[in-house]
């Protein structure tokens, strides 16, 4: 049902993937080497090696321009399609080894989006660790309304959101993927816990402290709870 152009960063053609859709339901995957066939696979090529899907368009984007992470090229493709500068690897969730992909995104912001299912929240932590050493600082996103399972941002657009909701969504849901403390008074602070579903956020009030004891009133809320669309 398509056939994906990984390039590098100067847009010469690495290798090719294409996604095969069956009646039921599976899909399937195989690579290929530029004039090669689908057949004789990557050859020597190892995945560690190819290119972010995307990095070439990655390359011309602005110094300060934030950049999307996403699982799967057909997420890749909708967001771009709305106008994001978007990227991905050509693994699957379960992928360990980035090679040296992921330096394309040094000095980067980059928004992790994860695919709505454990895995897909494990693979983004998985991400999130090597980014670490990489990039400028990491957001993990949490949809803005309610998907089906295994749903990413392919499905969000399919079922009538915008690039206008997505942009909005950034001030309330998406969290540093580091736990944050803020000091709101002299008896006061505010913990935020990333989570993939939304971060929670907590509030100390009043504190007061008696040796190894403290006392304190807490508020707190979870702020990946979403409505669906309509």
């Amino acid at each position: 049902v398509a056939v994906y152009e990984y390039k590098n960063e100067a847009g010469l053609l690495i290798a090719e993937k294409c996604r095969i859709e069956f009646p039921d339901g599976r899909k399937q995957f195989k690579w290929r080497l530029p004039g090669g066939t689908w057949g004789a696979g990557l050859d020597s090529l190892k995945l560690r090696d190819i290119p972010l899907y995307g990095a070439e368009i990655l390359a011309k984007a602005k110094p300060e321009e934030r950049i999307w992470y996403v699982e799967g090229e057909k997420a890749q493709r909708a967001m771009a399609l709305h106008g994001f500068t978007t990227v991905t690897h050509g693994g699957g969730a379960g992928t360990k080894d980035f090679g040296e992909s992921l330096k394309a995104l040094i000095g980067r912001t980059v928004i992790l989006w994860p695919d709505n299912d454990a895995p897909g929240r494990a693979y983004m932590g998985e991400v999130m660790s090597h980014l670490r050493m990489v990039a400028q600082s990491t957001l993990l996103f949490s949809c803005p309304v309610a998907l089906p399972e295994k749903a990413d941002a392919y499905d969000y657009f399919a079922r009538g959101g915008t690039a206008e909701a997505l942009v909005a969504a950034l001030e309330t849901n998406a969290s540093p993927t580091e736990a944050t403390v803020e000091l709101l008074t002299d008896d006061s602070l505010r913990v935020t816990v990333p989570t993939g579903s939304g971060p929670v956020k907590m509030e100390f009030s009043a504190i007061e402290t008696a040796g190894r004891r403290f006392d304190t009133e807490m508020t707190n809320g979870h702020f990946g709870r979403a409505r669906a669309l309509s």
